[in-house]
């Protein structure tokens, strides 16, 4: 069972290192930084749009990949209209276990049922969500969020593949599709 468990790997270290990535060596930013980052949390910080950026374009950049996977889906459901870190949380933990070679299409390392489209997948977490793993863990909650958001989940992470994936890549017809799509759901 996939977990979200990508937030709760982040620690005070982290945070800081975004707070110097948004600061920019500029001391008044930084301590309007830190004095939100103490006040709110560091949510404050993963939330804000200029961290993205600083992210995807500081040459200083020591985060690990699950954060800046984290910041770029959770900015990418925030845009969608989806508010839930823990929704973010849990994509982010769908993205990275799915994006091992071996893990592409398999829920579990050793598992022989495979899921070649994600409408499938969610048909499964709404089984899942409802199981007394799930409700022992805590996600059941989560798995039945992501799954009545569907359509707002995959639309958001179409937009993020497009623009930071694969910017460029890929049928132009199709994309030019989800991006109408994306436009008529909101």
């Amino acid at each position: 069972m996939i977990l979200p468990t990508v937030r709760a790997s982040f620690g005070r270290s982290d945070a800081i290192h975004l707070v110097d990535l948004l600061a920019r060596r500029d001391p008044d930013i930084r301590k309007a930084a830190l004095a939100r980052l103490e006040q709110e949390g560091p949510d404050s910080l993963l939330d804000d749009p200029r961290v993205r950026s600083a992210l995807l374009t500081d040459p200083d950049v020591k985060a690990p990949p699950s954060l800046v996977f984290y910041v770029l889906v959770r900015q990418a459901l925030l845009e969608g209209g989806i508010d839930s870190a823990a929704t973010a949380d849990f994509v982010t933990s769908m993205v990275i276990s799915f994006g091992s070679a071996a893990r592409a299409y398999r829920i579990f390392d050793d598992s022989q049922e495979e899921f070649h489209y994600l409408v499938d997948l969610i048909d499964q977490m709404r089984t899942a969500s409802e199981s007394p793993q799930a409700v022992a863990l805590g996600v059941d909650k989560v798995f039945g969020e992501v799954a009545r958001h569907f359509t707002g989940v995959r639309t958001s992470l179409n937009l993020l593949s497009d623009r930071y994936m694969w910017p460029g890549g890929g049928d132009p017809v199709n994309r030019l599709l989800r991006e109408v799509t994306h436009q008529m759901e909101r």
